[in-house]
């Protein structure tokens, strides 16, 4: 069981391979009679029980929605973007004042179609007339912390 797209993939290449002692060894570990073929990665996302979460008390907690991802396509960021226009629609009151809700997105850019995901996004919420606060950290590519 793994948690991403990105470490299915990964763990998948490693499993594959043949040349290497890892690979050897997970593989006997999973199957020991060494049969690839009976070998099958999942994803599982991991539960998060909110029931108690949603009994507490917010007290004087200010409106940020943080998402920490990488600015990859498969994190599918727009949707968050989106989510926050359509709750904004439900709850107009809080677009402004002291129930203001913003989304914040921080995470990494590695190149330069990271910082391109991170323009299209900040397009998309100006089109949508949210405020998104994004902070992608260099790691690749050009372009700052906006």
């Amino acid at each position: 069981m793994v948690n991403s797209t990105w470490t299915k993939n990964h763990v998948d290449a490693i499993l594959k391979s043949t040349d290497t002692t890892f690979s050897r060894t997970f593989t006997r570990l999973l199957d020991p009679f060494g049969r690839r073929e009976n070998i099958k990665t999942r994803i599982v996302f991991p539960p998060c029980d909110t029931t108690k979460m949603a009994r507490a008390v917010l007290g004087d907690r200010q409106g940020i929605i943080l998402s920490i991802a990488q600015f990859r396509p498969e994190k599918n960021l727009q949707m968050q973007v989106r989510a926050l226009a359509e709750l904004l629609e439900m709850r107009p009151k809080w677009r402004t004042g002291e129930l203001k809700v913003q989304l914040v997105l921080l995470g990494g850019a590695r190149n330069d179609d990271d910082w391109g995901r991170v323009a299209e996004l900040e397009a998309l919420a100006k089109e949508l007339g949210v405020e998104v606060r994004l902070f992608p950290m260099c790691g690749g590519g050009g372009g700052g912390v906006s």
